[in-house]
Order: C-alpha cells, then structure tokens, then sequence
C-alpha cells in the first residue's frame, strides 16, 4: 500500500507520482483500492521477491538524497553480545595452545555429516533449492567438516593442529523458524603418531583458562574407536564429546593418519562461563 511506502520511507509521497515513476521504469501498475496497488515488475527484474524490494524501488526513484535524516531521539551504543564474547576468548585461547583457525561455510551434504562418519541419520535442516549437490543441508557438527579439511590437506606439513568455532543448525519445532543454532567450538589433530592424551591435553587447558572444572565419562560412538572416547562434562552436565576418529571414518574420507579431536557447545557452556569466569564480559 502507499501508506506502507509513506511509512518505511518516512516521506508523504504523492500516489500519482509513484504510478507514473513506476510506470516509466517497466512496471505494470493497478489502482485496486484508494490506497493499495498491484505492482508487477518487468520479467528480467528477478530481485524483487518482497513488499519492501519496491519500496527499495521507489526511494531509488524518489532519491536518496531527498531523503532527509531524522536524528534519534535516543542514543545508544553498542556492544557485542555475550556468546560473541566467549567465541572470541575461546580463539585466543585455542590460537595460545598452537592450534590455527580454519574457517568453513556452515552448507554441508549428508555424505560429510552422516556417511562417512558412520553416524545414523538424523533429520537435519535441508536447503530447498540448493545450488550445488556439496552444499544441501545446514551443519549439525563441526566435526564432519574439520575431517573435510584435513582430507582435502593431506599435503601439510604434519602435525596439523586446527579449530573452529562456529554455528551448526539444530531442527527444532519449537521455533518459529523449526530450527535454533548453538555455537561450538571443534578441536582436531592429526599426526603420524597420536594418543588420546594428546587431544585431551588443549581440552583441559581450554576448560582451566575458563575457570571451569571438567571431568570425563566413557562414551561409545561409531566414529570414535572403542575405549578411546569419552564424554565431555562441565557441572556434570554433557557439553562436548571428545576421543580419537575410528580408522573406518579416516578411510572414507581418504585421510592416512591417526586423528583426535574434541567437540564442545559454548551456548550450553555460555552460562556456566559467565558465572565462574564474568570478568571476560567486562567492558566489552
């Protein structure tokens, strides 16, 4: 409607003017009420998709320029949010231990995430339309994808020390969007030679530099090697997983050395962080 136009625009636009401004740019345009019209683009116009595309439209006619700036009447300042907060401490922390940063798209394929982990399917956010067969659904671990990477730099020079933290996407339909993300932090190593201990070292540094007390508890997964895995447990409650990768996984993802790795939700972490260590949440 031009009332909506007048509103997200801030100006008293005269109706007649966006009919023949719209009109002279290709645009079909209707009067189907006193204040509503049915705009249709020209056919090569694909980039408009919502209401506010043609409201974009009409202040680009309208002009920038003749927009004239209305000053708050309240000043704020912003801040970063806590969860960004800990993942930057978190970098700091890990890039201190030797580990280096990879940076990954958060779009996977099931082949990664279920696959070739040996993990059994779980129901995972799906991208509708997507581009390209790699990237079909949206990551619900880091892991899957870390063993990607080392895989795709078996060339490297060993050992590889690398990290995350990132967001997966979890399905939940309590949500208007069906799905939450949670912020996790992955660990992963790989060398010639490698124990258990080696992976579970920089845990137990990461979880000490937090002011948290973590303790372990057995845990058996198709992708972990029996006995070599464990639980990852703050206030004795799961937040991660750790152990070393099953040689069946390495040997779908093409990958001839032993590798360890630790998994660790920091949103689950996050209020257990800011009530034993708050000061990193000063002055940010």
């Amino acid at each position: 409607s031009i009332d909506y136009i007048r509103k997200m625009l801030g100006i008293d636009i005269d109706e007649k003017f966006v009919e023949e401004k719209l009109r002279a740019h290709g645009f079909t345009v209707k009067s189907i009420s006193e204040n509503e019209l049915l705009i249709t683009p020209p056919f090569y116009r694909v980039d408009f998709l919502h209401p506010i595309d043609f409201v974009e439209e009409v202040a680009i006619i309208y002009g920038y320029n003749n927009l004239s700036p209305i000053p708050p009447k309240v000043f704020t300042f912003g801040s970063l949010t806590d969860e960004t907060v800990l993942s930057e401490k978190v970098k700091d922390i890990m890039i201190g231990l030797g580990f280096q940063e990879i940076c990954s798209f958060t779009f996977t394929n099931r082949d990664i995430l279920f696959k070739k982990t040996l993990r059994l399917e779980e129901e995972v956010v799906e991208v509708e339309k997507p581009i390209s067969l790699e990237y079909t659904v949206l990551r619900d671990r880091l892991f899957p994808i870390l063993l990607d990477f080392v895989s795709k730099n078996a060339h490297a020079e060993l050992p590889q020390k690398i990290f995350e933290v990132g967001d997966v996407v979890k399905v939940d339909l309590k949500y208007e969007t069906k799905a939450k993300n949670f912020r996790h932090i992955c660990a992963m190593i790989t060398d010639d030679t490698l124990s258990f201990e080696a992976i579970q070292a920089p845990l137990f540094a990461l979880m000490k530099a937090l002011n948290l007390k973590v303790s372990l508890r057995p845990l058996t997964k198709p992708y972990f090697i029996e006995g070599r895995a464990a639980e990852v447990l703050v206030d004795k409650e799961h937040v991660g997983e750790t152990g070393e990768v099953n040689p069946e996984v390495l040997l779908n993802f093409g990958i001839r050395t032993p590798v360890a790795f630790f998994e660790v939700n920091l949103t689950t972490l996050l209020p257990k962080v800011k009530k034993k260590f708050p000061y990193i949440f000063y002055g940010r």
